[in-house]
This record gives C-alpha cells, sequence and structure tokens, in this order.
C-alpha cells in the first residue's frame, strides 16, 4: 500500500469518531446489570464493592505518586471493577425482583391502575390497552401494589379518552405474564410486567390526565386531522393512513396486510418514532432556526425544546426518548462551541437511559437502536467515506473546474454510494438481532432500504409542512403538501406489489454482495478500524444463517419456521 493509501485509510479512522472515553464507565455499567440478574446475593456485591472501592482510590494514589503505563492500566482496572459492581448494586436496589406468583390463581380482581403507556388499537373507541403501575391492589393479594401490569379492556359505555398519567378501575382477570421470550408476553417481562389483566372491562376513569398530557393528545389528534384534509377517495385516505402511521407512530393507520408487507420486509422501523424521525425533524429545526438566525447559543434549547413536544405528541416511546438524549448531548456540544462526536453522544443517551430505566438493556427495541447506531457511525460512515475517496467521479479535476453536469454527476454518485453503505451497514448490524427477536431475515433488504430510505424523509418533510399549514389555517397549502406527501407515499407503497415478483432476484444479490464484501470489501473498508471484525463476523453469522433457505429465495422469510 502506498503512502497516498494509507493517507486516505487514516483520514477514514479520524473521520470515524471512534475516540469515546465514556465507553469504559458505559460497559462496566452494562456487564454490573447483566451480573445483577444472574446474582441476586446483595450482601456479596456491597462487600466486594467496597473492596474494589478502597483499590481503586489506592490506585488512584499510585497513578498520581508514579506515573506510567502499568499504573494507569492498574486504575483503569481498579475503576472498571468498581464501576461493575457498582452497577450491579444499583440495579439490584433499582430493580425490584420478579414477584413469587407460583400460588397465585388467576381469578377476576377489581384494580386500580396508573397509565404509563397506551398502545395504538384499531379499534380504539371500543378497546384499551397498555401498561401501567398497579396502585390499588386485590385483597387477596396486596404484595401486589406497585407491580407493573399489562392490560387490555373494552371501554364500554365510557367516552371519555384514557391517556399516560390517568388512573383507571379495571375488573377482569388477573394472571400471570407467561414466560414466553419469543412473543409478545416475552416483550412484556422485559418491561417488568409479570401481570396480565385479560377479558376485562373498564369501570370508571378514577383521575384524568395530567393537564399537559391532555394538550399533547388533543395536538395528536389535531395533527391527525390535517394529515387527512384532501383525502376524498379511498386512495388517498390509505395514503394519508400512512402518512399518520410515519410521523406520528399510529400504525393502527395501517392494514393487517401492510404491516405483515413492511415486517417481512425489514422495514416497519418507518413506522416507529425513533433516530430517523426524531433526526428528519431535527434536522428540519435546525434549518429553521439558523434561517431565523438565531443565536447559535439558543438553538439547542429551542429547538430541544420544540424536539421533546414532538416526541411527547408522538406518545413518548421509549425509542424516540432514545433519539432524543441523543440529539440532547449532539446539539448541546454545538451551542457550547465544542466538535460534536457522534459516538460520544451516542454513549451519553445509553448511559443516561440505562441509568433511568435498567430494565431497557434487555428490550429488542434498545439492542437494535444502539447496534444500528454503532454499526453506522463505526462501520457505515468510514465504509461510504472509503467508498467516495475510492470511486468519485472526476477527482482528478479541481473542483472549481467542474461543469454542472458533472457536479450533478458527482453529487449522485456520491449520493448513492453514501445510501448504499449506511443501508447496508444498518441491515448488516440489525441481521443477528432481526433473527433473534422476530425470527425474520431479509438479506436484500439493504438494497430496498435506498428507495425507501430516499422516499420516507421527503414524505415526513411534506407532512410537516401540511401540520404547520394546517395549524395556522392555510386550507390551500395543506391539501398541497398533502397531495406532496402521498406522491412521495404511494412510490413507497408501490413497492410492496413489486416485492413478491423479484423477491428471488434480490435475496441472490443481497447474499452475493454480502459474500463478496465477506471475502475483501468488508474487511479492507475496515482496516484500522474497531469494526473490522464485527462486520465480518455479522457477515459469516448472516450467509451461515441465509443459505439453508437459498432454496426458498425470497426476500423475507421466517428463518424459524424450519
Amino acid at each position: 500500500m502506498d503512502k497516498k493509501e494509507e493517507s486516505a485509510l487514516h483520514a477514514v479512522r479520524l473521520e470515524s469518531g471512534a475516540h469515546t472515553p465514556l465507553l469504559y464507565l458505559l460497559i462496566p455499567l452494562i456487564l454490573g446489570f447483566v451480573l445483577a440478574t444472574r446474582f441476586s446475593d446483595n450482601s456479596v456485591s456491597i462487600i466486594w464493592l467496597i473492596v474494589a472501592l478502597i483499590l481503586c482510590i489506592a490506585a488512584t494514589f499510585i497513578s498520581a505518586k508514579f506515573p506510567s503505563q502499568k499504573t494507569l492500566y492498574l486504575w483503569g482496572a481498579t475503576f472498571c471493577l468498581t464501576a461493575t459492581l457498582g452497577s450491579w448494586l444499583y440495579y439490584a436496589h433499582r430493580v425490584p425482583p420478579p414477584p413469587d406468583l407460583s400460588q397465585q390463581p388467576n381469578r377476576e380482581a377489581d384494580v386500580v391502575i396508573e397509565v404509563d403507556r397506551v398502545f395504538a388499537l384499531r379499534s380504539r373507541e371500543l378497546r384499551i390497552a397498555g401498561i401501567g403501575e398497579l396502585i390499588n391492589a386485590p385483597k387477596y393479594a396486596p404484595q401486589l401494589r406497585g407491580q407493573m401490569i399489562y392490560f387490555q379492556c373494552w371501554k364500554e359505555n365510557i367516552d371519555a379518552p384514557v391517556g399516560r398519567g390517568g388512573k383507571i378501575r379495571i375488573r377482569g382477570k388477573l394472571e400471570p405474564t407467561p414466560n414466553d421470550p419469543d412473543g409478545f408476553d416475552g416483550y412484556l417481562r422485559q418491561q417488568g410486567c409479570y401481570l396480565k389483566l385479560s377479558q376485562a372491562s373498564l369501570k370508571e376513569i378514577t383521575a384524568p390526565q395530567p393537564w399537559l398530557y391532555q394538550q399533547f393528545s388533543r395536538i395528536n389528534e389535531r395533527w391527525q386531522a390535517i394529515l387527512k384534509t384532501g383525502a376524498d377517495s379511498p386512495r388517498t385516505k390509505q395514503l394519508a393512513g400512512i402518512a399518520t402511521a410515519m410521523l406520528l407512530g399510529e400504525k393502527a393507520a395501517l392494514t393487517t396486510e401492510q404491516k405483515e408487507r413492511y415486517i417481512a420486509s425489514g422495514t416497519m422501523h418507518l413506522f416507529a418514532v425513533s433516530g430517523l424521525h426524531v433526526g428528519i425533524v431535527a434536522g428540519l429545526l435546525v434549518a429553521v432556526l439558523a434561517g431565523l438566525r438565531i443565536p447559535r447559543k439558543l438553538r439547542p434549547l429551542i429547538g430541544l425544546l420544540l424536539l421533546m413536544g414532538y416526541v411527547q405528541v408522538t406518545g413518548a416511546a421509549p425509542s424516540a426518548i432514545r433519539a432524543w438524549w441523543m440529539a440532547f448531548f449532539f446539539w448541546t456540544a454545538f451551542g457550547l462551541m465544542r466538535k460534536p462526536q457522534p459516538l460520544s453522544a451516542l454513549a451519553c443517551s445509553a448511559l443516561v437511559v440505562l441509568l433511568f430505566d435498567p430494565r431497557q438493556l434487555w428490550s429488542a427495541g434498545f439492542q437494535l437502536s444502539y447496534t444500528v447506531v454503532t454499526g453506522l457511525l463505526v462501520y457505515g460512515v468510514p465504509l461510504q467515506d472509503w467508498l467516495r475517496q475510492r470511486f468519485e467521479p472526476y477527482r482528478l479535476i479541481i473542483a472549481n473546474d467542474l461543469t454542472r453536469a458533472q457536479r450533478f454527476v458527482r453529487w449522485s454518485v456520491n449520493a448513492m454510494f453514501g445510501l448504499l453503505a449506511i443501508s447496508f451497514a444498518a441491515t448488516l448490524y440489525s441481521a443477528p438481532l432481526s433473527v433473534r427477536y422476530f425470527g425474520v431475515l431479509a438479506p436484500g433488504a439493504f438494497l430496498l432500504n435506498i428507495p425507501l430510505v430516499t422516499l420516507a424523509p421527503l414524505a415526513m418533510t411534506a407532512s410537516m409542512l401540511a401540520v404547520v399549514a394546517g395549524w395556522i389555517g392555510w386550507t390551500a397549502a395543506t391539501t398541497f403538501a398533502n397531495h406532496a406527501s402521498w406522491i412521495f407515499i404511494a412510490g413507497m407503497d408501490a413497492l410492496g406489489p413489486w416485492l413478491p415478483e423479484n423477491a428471488r432476484k434480490l435475496t441472490y444479490i443481497g447474499l452475493a454482495l454480502a459474500r463478496v464484501w465477506l471475502c475483501g470489501g468488508a474487511g479492507y473498508a475496515g482496516r484500522g478500524l474497531a469494526s473490522g471484525g464485527p462486520p465480518n463476523a455479522c457477515l459469516g453469522a448472516l450467509w451461515a444463517a441465509s443459505c439453508p433457505h437459498v432454496s426458498r429465495a425470497c426476500i423475507w422469510h421466517r428463518v424459524t419456521s424450519d
């Protein structure tokens, strides 16, 4: 390798932003949480924590008195040990152990629940479902007070809305949540819900939502009505439902066929308010605040408040809260005149989220979010830079001497490289977890994500413009923006019928590219990066898992079905 190539690879390594000292705290935190779930003897953890703390203090004095590489390693080891044991003890006290429900009979109970989350149901006028805290336990089991519980009940004659922060009285069958790690019950247990209330009916609303949550709910309803402006035919109503699902995370607006299609193709993330949605809204806020000439130090404050408002309007899903914390740290560094580091912002957000709610470590959403974003930062972005440095057109021509046509070609090729690298990295890093949690493997999904991820931001931007225009009462602009959004969404939805016909081709192309990258491309692009090993490992697992199913050759399949 000549000096020019070495310098190019060195530039890629520098742009990866891999300098994240907070990982020395985050990794021991996660390790301590894992130990806490395996061992529950708090006395042992306290004893060892005291010993480790004494050793850490001693190592600090030694490294300060005799600075050297060995003493620095000694201090790092004792610090990580202390942090691990401290997080072990924190998790043991922060997360109560599961209640003993072995002797708990399944019987009818009348309970009061403080609602924490409400799930979207298609028949929300008749039924409600969600997660809450048991405020008033049944008389035969008072020890269940304070436990998290999942409920699904009929509203009967109660028309008042039920939302976060409200208290409701429900009567139904109280039973333990089945231990099914691969189903919805497994998700509930990960959230700390070891109780279920089924075959239930809503008796009364004992306390309404707090005033602020009521305002967010009204804004959500107003936005849904605005996004339907101009939908006067069955097709436009269907597209308006997809737009609502995409901007507000209202999956109930999707038909069953659409849900199955997007889940199977690995693109259902477009309809769950997460990093993509929060990032698009944050980008729009950055552009608006910069256009209004807001002082740089005030932009993070105003922008983050507005961004939190959007998160609350959409229901404050955990994925949206995680994305907001990442935007908080990244944008705050920008406002404080510091160089933002995406990987550091990611580590900070993970640390804050786990400190507030350690249970999220075991949720599929948390693992997918941080695994995919980490893959984008440590592998996708460097791979994108490498592709541009190696294959950018007109590299030998000075930028000022390029014609408009040449500049457009260069921009188009670079944009395609960026979409390909980012989509490939996201699919690559999410594949093992998708197989583990959903039994879905989509080898060609990264090819499908290229047009979808291109159209989704355009559709969401048009929908946001429609919301703004509708909020100020400009009906003509609202209708125009909605139709613009529906055009982009129609392009996304048109891929649906096309998928089954071309599934075999996309699968072979996806697996072939993965195989080529596994043999050389991924190792070369990731050389010198910490990401060099994980991409090859993920690709190897992806290829090995896919080979037995190539004969079935569809872009999606349930790998657990064989």
